[in-house]
């Protein structure tokens, strides 16, 4: 079996796997792992581009960083969104006092997370950016790719900062995670510049 079809394979198992589980995992946690996926197709492209490009070497290895970070999000993230659901399945009860706070603590800081794995999916995609501009010319549309899907994993983690805090209408984590949505578009028309200029 190729490389290729290994990859397949194990994304397929991994598909599977989220399709069965119960309780349900959370989309950060996916968007999260996506965000790694790009990070190490762009770590690839830029190793195989070391034969023409002076900083491919580096790229790979802030790849590989993007890549940590994602994982390292992911996991929080898992870790965070499991605690919400829990507090959110808690019934109230009669007399009890600080459910609301907890509730509170509970989905600000899955929305930290989120913000946490946003951001490195904007990183992922100012990267793939970058790879699509300098790498060997027939990996360039594979570097846009990975732009695009970390794209998309930022726009969805910022999607859930928005939701996890409905209740706070002012908080500055959700204008922040407009801002690195917007940063992640910019990158995302940039890698597609590299690919098609006009």
């Amino acid at each position: 079996m190729t490389g290729d079809a290994e990859t397949a394979v194990a994304l397929s198992r991994l598909a599977e796997r989220l399709a069965l589980a119960s309780p349900v995992e959370g989309a950060g946690v996916v968007a999260a792992g996506v965000v790694e996926l790009s990070s190490g197709l762009c770590e690839s492209i830029a190793r195989a581009s070391l034969h023409c490009w002076p900083d491919a070497r580096g790229m790979a290895i802030q790849a590989a960083t993007v890549r940590a970070r994602a994982r390292e999000a992911g996991i929080a993230n898992g870790r965070a969104y499991g605690a919400a659901r829990d507090a959110l399945a808690r019934p109230p009860r009669p007399g009890a006092t600080g459910r609301e706070g907890e509730l509170l603590a509970a989905l600000t800081a899955a929305a930290d997370t989120l913000l946490a794995i946003a951001a490195a999916g904007a990183d992922g995609a100012s990267l793939a950016a970058e790879v699509a501009g300098n790498c060997e010319a027939g990996l360039r549309a594979d570097a846009a790719a990975a732009a695009e899907l970390a794209v998309a994993a930022t726009r969805s983690a910022a999607t859930l900062v928005d939701v996890n805090l409905a209740l706070l209408a002012g908080d500055h984590r959700r204008e922040r995670a407009y801002s690195i949505v917007a940063a992640a578009d910019r990158s995302g028309v940039a890698a597609r510049a590299a690919v098609d200029p006009g």
